[in-house]
């Protein structure tokens, strides 16, 4: 593969077929930290958002680092169903659960 490009980022388990838990490696994760709302496939969007949900209850990514990647990416999305399930249910429970008490009491006051 010398002197082939390279993908900007890896989807594992691309139009969700398979079962189990999948991880975004971090160089997928910072290519997603802008290119994320460049992919046409919205079930693909959706899908590497529950991704970085899931990673999130494992603790293998910052509830912080994930709403970057939401603040970032969700300006253009116009998908009804991706906009539901981040806007509506993930981020609420990030800001709920993962960050520190103090920011959760000072948004909510």
């Amino acid at each position: 593969m010398v002197g082939e490009d390279a993908p900007f980022a890896y989807h594992i388990n691309y139009q969700n077929k398979g079962y189990g838990k999948f991880k975004i490696d971090s160089k997928s994760t910072k290519a997603f930290e802008t290119n994320l709302g460049k992919i046409e496939d919205s079930l693909s969007r959706k899908h590497i958002y529950l991704m970085y949900d899931d990673m999130l209850k494992d603790q293998n990514i910052s509830g912080a680092q994930v709403l970057e990647i939401c603040k970032s990416q969700l300006l253009n999305e116009t998908e009804v169903g991706v906009l539901t399930a981040v806007v509506d249910r993930m981020i609420p429970i990030i800001i709920k659960n993962y960050l520190p008490a103090n920011n959760y009491e000072e948004t909510n006051a």
